[in-house]
């Protein structure tokens, strides 16, 4: 799934989503929420989720996630909350820094 470049004037659910390869949204804008709650993403040996340059201004629910492969948000700007409960992601690439 390729959502580069991608802007949203509101939110996003992807809640429950299955996704096999890679769910990548690189400059992605969403001026709501992004919801990731209990999505099941699987790219092994590679990135399972990219959101690198994102800008989410109301704030990132990823509550219950689990990725196998990278998880990677470089450069991401979340204007409300990041919400991780119950996450269970194998790879967060550069761990913490990864959300600034």
């Amino acid at each position: 799934m390729d959502l580069d470049g991608a802007e949203v004037k509101g939110g996003l659910y992807a809640e429950g989503l299955t996704a096999r390869g890679k769910v990548r949204a690189l400059g992605m804008t969403v001026g709501g929420q992004l919801s990731l709650k209990d999505a099941n993403l699987t790219n092994e040996g590679g990135d399972a989720l990219s959101l690198d340059g994102a800008e989410l201004i109301g704030g990132l629910y990823a509550d219950g996630l689990t990725a196998r492969g990278k998880v990677r948000a470089l450069g991401m700007t979340v204007g409300g909350a990041l919400s991780l409960k119950d996450a269970n992601p194998s790879d967060f690439s550069n761990r913490v820094s990864a959300f600034p």
